[in-house]
């Protein structure tokens, strides 16, 4: 009784495992000779898919046999090797293996160089197949192999294998970088910022991220300090855990830098996971007629500005742009101060007190609003930064213009005389009546 029993366990499983091939496998004849006998497709060095043809015995056609054998996990944002193992059926010139994506917004596609063929022979070809990084594991994606020839093949020349995709467990990825200096030309003592934008694009939260720009020809570098970044941002409460994060780095060219290209490299990384992109720069080096510098550095603080001259005119508002960094390993309370505007105009700083983290930087605006009788040409003042026992400033200009200013005086002057001379005019115009006026009534008396 027993072995009937696991005799029935045994068919039962079989037909199981049958039915299953049956959703994954096809089978049909040919009447022809194949163009590829057999193929076996890998990803990431798994079988995933089997075909083959074999001609019936005493017959004139060939049944051929195709079976997934697995689906495989894509992770996107990662390099997947495609690698297709092929037995041709005759001999063949110029033959192509594709393989692509289907389901994605975009061609993810790859194909092998042309290559001939024998009969009989193996060969093996391997492509690798760039995922990227917003693969959605919600959506559909099918693996395509196709192997192309002048005219149409017949056998097992393609493969369409199901797939599933997932997160890598770790991926922080740098998803933008923007470069700007402090002025138009990158020389020797100025300085070059970058916007990083870096993102989780991994499947497990990340923590203690940092931000590190660097130029080692130059022996330069600077780190950010970013935080955690969650794997799935949650705007439910208000958004408090973030996904993603935007840090400013500076970095200060030596004044003794030679004229040359530099390697500018901005990585982002924490314990588990790296990502970096690279920047070729130009700099020019500095000569003894050079302005004074515009960005002063001292351990803890760094001060520096965005346009260090404006044009300005009298009556009118203008603005600056500074940028304080806090390069120290502690906190700091920086308060920001104008000196020396007082003969030329009125000032105000916005904001004039704010915190920095260590390897935080902030961006304060300084208002003008020049004088009516400000004199023309460049009026320079100071900005002052200072922290507890750190105090450091830089020099700005103003170029006030009165040309607009008097111009205006002028036309209200005018405008004032021509007012006055119709006025007169109105006033001749109505004594002139009253006297006639008065004429004709003496005369009808």
């Amino acid at each position: 009784m027993k072995s009937k029993i696991w005799f029935f366990a045994f068919a039962l499983a079989i037909v199981s495992i049958l039915s299953l091939a049956g959703v994954l496998a096809d089978s049909w004849n040919v009447t022809s000779e194949p163009g590829i006998d057999q193929m076996t497709v890998y990803v990431d060095g798994n079988a995933v898919f089997d075909g083959s043809c074999v001609q019936v015995p005493g017959l004139s056609y060939w049944n051929c046999n195709t079976e997934q054998i697995i689906v495989p996990a894509l992770e996107r944002g990662s390099n997947t090797e495609v690698k297709v193992v092929l037995t041709p059926g005759k001999d063949m010139s110029s033959l192509e293996v594709r393989a692509w994506i289907s389901g994605y917004h975009d061609d993810v596609e790859v194909e092998t160089a042309k290559f001939d063929v024998f009969e009989g022979n193996v060969y093996t070809k391997r492509l690798n197949l760039e995922l990227p990084s917003d693969l959605d594991a919600k959506d559909t994606y099918t693996l395509h192999v196709q192997v192309t020839y002048k005219n149409t093949l017949t056998g097992i020349e393609s493969a369409n294998i199901d797939t599933t995709v997932q997160r890598l467990a770790n991926n922080l990825k740098i998803l933008n970088a923007d470069f700007f200096g402090s002025s138009s030309t990158l020389k020797a003592g100025s300085t070059i910022y970058a916007d990083v934008v870096v993102k989780n694009m991994g499947n497990h939260d990340l923590d203690d991220i940092f931000v590190k720009a660097s130029i080692k020809e130059l022996g330069i570098s600077r780190t950010v300090y970013v935080g955690d970044l969650v794997a799935d941002e949650d705007c439910s409460s208000g958004c408090d855990e973030e996904d993603a994060q935007v840090v400013r780095l500076a970095l200060t060219i030596p004044e003794n830098a030679a004229s040359g290209t530099y390697l500018l490299e901005i990585e982002a990384f924490s314990d588990e996971t790296t990502d970096k992109v690279t920047k070729m720069i130009y700099v020019e080096k500095s000569t003894a007629l050079s302005q004074p510098e515009t960005v002063i550095s001292v351990s803890g603080l760094e001060l520096s500005a965005y346009n260090a001259k404006v044009d300005a005119e009298s009556g009118k508002g203008t603005a600056f742009s500074v940028l304080v960094s806090n390069t120290g390993s502690s906190a700091m309370t920086v308060t920001l101060a104008t000196l020396g505007t007082e003969d030329f105009a009125s000032s105000q700083v916005n904001p004039s007190v704010f915190t920095l983290a260590p390897g935080e930087s902030k961006t304060a605006t300084v208002y003008l609003v020049i004088k009516e009788n400000a004199i023309a040409g460049e009026h320079i003042f100071t900005v002052k930064a200072s922290s507890e026992n750190l105090a450091k400033q830089i020099n700005l200009t103003a170029d006030v213009d009165k040309t607009s200013a008097n111009w205006d005086l002028k036309t209200i002057l005018m405008f004032v005389g021509i007012v006055l001379a119709i006025a007169i005019v109105i006033l001749l115009i109505v004594l002139l009546a009253k006297k006639s006026s008065a004429k004709v009534e003496e005369s009808y008396y």
